[in-house]
């Protein structure tokens, strides 16, 4: 197991991670994605990145492709097989991303837009040896009761519905246990049930107060 944080990927970040102990960055989205499939663009940025990574002994755990969602699946499309490429001249083998979602819309429209995206990057993924790890943050519309939600992957009820529809093996999850805690869901019981599609973990502290309303 290795120890980082999300962040920008600079010179200082990785002299901060290294002095404080950490192994890794999940570093996000630094690069224009209008010129990444720019063969000279892409070659230079590649190499700045792996020198401040080598002077410091840090690697990059996944790179982070958080969008404002939702978002157009043709655009998601080409952006992800963009970052897979990029993975493949980092030596890196992980994406963070999160599933996005229309709130206006029931789950099974927004998986129909999700599975356009996936059923097309998956196999690219596959063939690259990258996962595909999707943050389980709820993005609740900010309403009591919370309605609709911008990333509808947050439950295990959608993460089965999900794998259903594109079940590849390069597809998983960005686990983060606190964001099961507050739904009344057994988080540990999650980590065993969806052990081989956890490819990424965020953790922080997370405590309920009953007594507060």
């Amino acid at each position: 197991m290795k120890l980082g944080y999300l962040t920008s990927l600079t010179a200082e970040e990785c002299k901060l991670a290294a002095e404080i102990g950490y192994d890794c960055l999940e570093v996000s989205s630094p690069w224009d994605l209008k010129r990444l499939g720019d063969a000279t663009y892409r070659k230079a940025e590649v190499k700045k990145a792996r020198a401040m990574l080598d002077e410091h002994g840090v690697i990059i755990s996944a790179l982070a492709l958080y969008w404002g969602l939702p978002q157009a699946p043709k655009e998601r499309t080409e952006a992800l097989t963009l970052y897979i490429g990029l993975c493949h001249e980092l030596g890196v083998d992980c994406i963070t991303t999160m599933a996005g979602g229309d709130p206006t819309k029931k789950l099974d429209d927004n998986l129909t837009a999700w599975e356009a995206v996936f059923s097309v990057v998956a196999p690219a993924a596959e063939k690259a040896g990258v996962k595909i790890a999707f943050e389980n943050w709820p993005g609740l519309q900010s309403t009591f009761p919370p309605i609709g939600s911008i990333n509808f992957a947050f439950n295990p009820a959608a993460w089965e519905k999900m794998f259903a529809r594109v079940d590849s093996p390069n597809l998983g999850l960005e686990f983060d246990p606190s964001h099961l805690v507050w739904q009344g869901i057994d988080w540990a019981a999650q980590v065993v049930r969806w052990a081989k599609r956890i490819h990424h973990v965020h953790a922080k502290d997370t405590e309920i107060f009953e007594d507060r309303g």
